[in-house]
């Protein structure tokens, strides 16, 4: 984050003031408590040093850092999170059989077939209902904290990074 930052207030610094401080390692534990897990390491590290981004910098930037999309403060994580729990069980999306047949991933069998987990954690979301987030109960080719795209659009979820572990 230093040199992201570093380099944000030298190239781009209107997307670098849309950057939060960090989050406090206190309420950083209250948000695990909420979510009933620990984070991945190198997702706490990350909060702590950055919690996510604000719609709009004060020279009215509202680029997001990731391919245009934005970070996720921990408190919108949470929510978009608690929000996909509601879906994993409705008969129309997550709780319905034939369409979690139809889900895949690239590559084959690294995402578990489901359109919805409560195993994936949003953090960078493009504010229509898709994210790039960490998977942390992966399909029986991945590994636990690789990074996925997966959402509302989503059917074939897609490994971006296959992680170095939990």
């Amino acid at each position: 984050w230093n040199r992201l930052r570093q380099w944000l207030e030298r190239e781009y610094p209107e997307l670098g003031d849309t950057l939060n401080y960090g989050i406090l390692p206190q309420d950083l534990a209250e948000y695990e408590m909420a979510f009933g897990f620990q984070l991945p390491k190198v997702v706490r590290e990350s909060y702590l040093c950055v919690d996510g981004q604000e719609p709009e910098s004060a020279a009215g930037c509202s680029e997001g850092l990731f391919f245009g999309l934005t970070l996720l403060p921990l408190e919108e994580v949470l929510d978009e999170w608690r929000f996909w729990r509601e879906v994993d069980t409705d008969p129309n999306t997550g709780g319905n059989e034939q369409l979690r047949e139809v889900m895949q991933s690239i590559p084959a069998d690294w995402v578990k077939k489901a359109y919805s987990s409560r195993g994936w954690i949003p953090l960078v979301a493009d504010k229509a209902g898709n994210y790039l987030g960490v998977d942390m109960t992966p399909g029986p080719e991945g590994s636990v904290g690789q990074v996925i795209v997966f959402g509302r659009d989503f059917d074939t979820k897609v490994v971006m990074w296959k992680g170095d572990g939990p």
